[in-house]
Order: C-alpha cells, then sequence, then structure tokens
C-alpha cells in the first residue's frame, strides 16, 4: 500500500487537505462578515469628528445602516442552522426560547429605562420611526426611542447566539462540553445556587458605587459623583443572576473556546460600532448621573459600563442557551 511522505495513506492526505481549506475559507468568511457591514457603517461617516457640529447630519442614516453589524451575519448563519437544524429538534427549539427570554429583556431596558439611561442626540442617523419609553421626568410615556434600537437588541441576542453555536459546532467542534448521553454529567436540579456570582456582583457594585462618591470626575461639565451607577447595577443583575441560577449546571456543557471567539467578535464590532461611531456621533449617548464615573477618553467619554454590557451580553446568551439546550435533552430522555 502506498503512503505519503509523513506515512500516512493518501486519502487521509487528502482529507486533511480539504479540511485545511474548509478552515481557511471559514476564516475568509468570518473576516468578511466583519469587513463588509463595517465598510458600509463607515462610509456613512460624511465629516469627521472635529468638524460634525458645524454639520446638521454628520452620519446619515448611520445607525440605521449599521444594524448590518449584526444582520449580515444573521444572514450568513440561519441557513445553515435552519438546515442542520430542523423543526422539532432540541437546538432549534433552545434557540428559539433563548431569543424569547433574552430579545423582551432588551426591550425591557428600553421602554422602562431607556430615558433614563440614553439619550439620542442624533436623530437623522435613524429612519427618526420612534416608538414610546417611559419618562420618570414626567410619570409618562415619552414618543422618543428609536426603532433601531429594537432592532439592535433583538438582532443582537439572534447574532451571538448563531456566532457562538457556529463555533460549537463548526469552528472548534472538538472542544466542545461533556457528553449529553453520560448520565454521570447530568445534574440533579437544573437550577444550582452558584453563592461566588452573587458575592462578585456584590464585591463589584460596592467598588462601583465608591468610585462614583469618592473618584469620579467633577469639572465644568459637570459633578460626575451626583447620583447612583444604576445602569451598572442593572447589568450586574442582567448578568449575574443567571450565572448565579445556572453556572454550575451549564458549565461542563459549554464550549468555552467557541464562547471566547464570539466575545473577541463582539468586543471588535462593539469597538467599532460605540467606541468609534455611535458615541462621538451622538448615536446614542449615556446619562452620566447613573453611570459609575468611570469613562474612556479616547471614546467620547464613554461609560465603561458599554464595555460591560458587550461581555455580559455574551456571556449570558451562552449560559442560558446550554441550560435550555439540557433542560430539553433531559425531558426528551425521560419520555
Amino acid at each position: 500500500m502506498s503512503v505519503t511522505p509523513d506515512g500516512s495513506p493518501p486519502g487521509n492526505q487528502n482529507r486533511v487537505i480539504s479540511d485545511g481549506a474548509r478552515a481557511a475559507l471559514g476564516a475568509l468568511g468570518i473576516l468578511l462578515v466583519i469587513l463588509i457591514p463595517a465598510v458600509l457603517t463607515l462610509r456613512t461617516v460624511e465629516d469627521d469628528v472635529i468638524t460634525r457640529v458645524h454639520s446638521g447630519n454628520p452620519t446619515p442614516y448611520g445607525y440605521t445602516i449599521s444594524l448590518l453589524l449584526y444582520l449580515v451575519p444573521i444572514a450568513t448563519l440561519v441557513t445553515w442552522f435552519f438546515r442542520k437544524n430542523p423543526s422539532g429538534t432540541i437546538r432549534r427549539t433552545a434557540f428559539w426560547w433563548t431569543v424569547g427570554l433574552l430579545a423582551p429583556a432588551g426591550f425591557a431596558l428600553d421602554l422602562v429605562f431607556g430615558n433614563l439611561f440614553f439619550s439620542f442626540p442624533n436623530a437623522e442617523a435613524t429612519l427618526q420611526i420612534f416608538l414610546p419609553g417611559y419618562s420618570f421626568a414626567t410619570g409618562g410615556l415619552v414618543y422618543d426611542l428609536p426603532i433601531e434600537e429594537f432592532i439592535f437588541y433583538a438582532s443582537g441576542f439572534i447574532a451571538i447566539l448563531l456566532v457562538y453555536i457556529w463555533c460549537n459546532e463548526v469552528w472548534v467542534p472538538a472542544y466542545g462540553g461533556a457528553d449529553y448521553d453520560s448520565t454521570p454529567q447530568h445534574p440533579t436540579y437544573l437550577i444550582q445556587l452558584h453563592w461566588h456570582s452573587a458575592v462578585y456582583g456584590l464585591i463589584a457594585l460596592a467598588v462601583a458605587v465608591a468610585h462614583k462618591k469618592l473618584y469620579a470626575p467633577v469639572s465644568e461639565f459637570g459633578d460626575y459623583r451626583e447620583g447612583f451607577p444604576l445602569y451598572f447595577a442593572f447589568l450586574m443583575a442582567a448578568a449575574l443572576l443567571p450565572s448565579m441560577l445556572l453556572y454550575r449546571t451549564a458549565r461542563p456543557f459549554i464550549n468555552w473556546r467557541a464562547f471566547s471567539v464570539t466575545l473577541l467578535w463582539v468586543l471588535l464590532t462593539s469597538l467599532l460600532w460605540e467606541a468609534t461611531l455611535a458615541s462621538p456621533f451622538g448615536w446614542w449617548h449615556y446619562h452620566h448621573k447613573w453611570m459609575m464615573g468611570l469613562h474612556v477618553n479616547a471614546w467620547a467619554d464613554l461609560p465603561v459600563e458599554a464595555a460591560i454590557l458587550w461581555v455580559a451580553v455574551t456571556y449570558t446568551t451562552t449560559i442560558v442557551y446550554e441550560t435550555i439546550k439540557l433542560a430539553l435533552h433531559l425531558r426528551h430522555q425521560a419520555s
């Protein structure tokens, strides 16, 4: 039997080459999925940050077009996912349950706290279709939340989840979690308290409050020690409550390398989206009264809560999806 120089059969070498070619195409696909919407979004900038004060609309429809940063990955992966997971399968059901639970949480943030935490000074960066949000100042609803906000939350959870699933099943499947068919791996209860998450959250909140009251800047631009880091507290609750209840259950089944690739993609996308464009060009701003008072000067005084959101959403999405998938498997196995 003929062998290759490395001693392996020619067929095996062909398979290795084929796998390598697919991996190279996968890397190119990842690059294009990020690059194409990034270029289209950056082309909406007609005036730079320095001269934008002299222009009434420096980024026409910028926020609207920037949604492609999530919509393009969705369009790229959704057909693959649905073909591989027909209706009624555990992964597709877990996908819809995850989106159905988390997307409304994002909507609730905007509807209840949107006007408290954010403002949207550059209306011409949107379609100017506004939805109502509660105003604590007036005690009623105010139609000032751009529809892009709600598309942002819905598409964000879907895109993050699809990227994680694709990484888990295609890009780094060898590092997947524990085997569902291994009975010893099954938890006795799906909800298992992880008190470390609660402790870490309380410590982080205490540090945030201390920083705001003691070290936040006070200048002619405002007193950032006024108020309470309520947005940070909201993010801690949104990320650490699922972690406290579900982390011990989901941990053995999470593909942590797939999670890390997904997180890096989210961070890269968000650095372009929020730090480079949204904050400098006024697509949305933060009310600093409700932030901890720690900002990144190079990113138009972007509060660090923005970066924390990027990590928290990816973490929560992964934990919730893996827990729901496990619960569906156990129910199917029992029936």
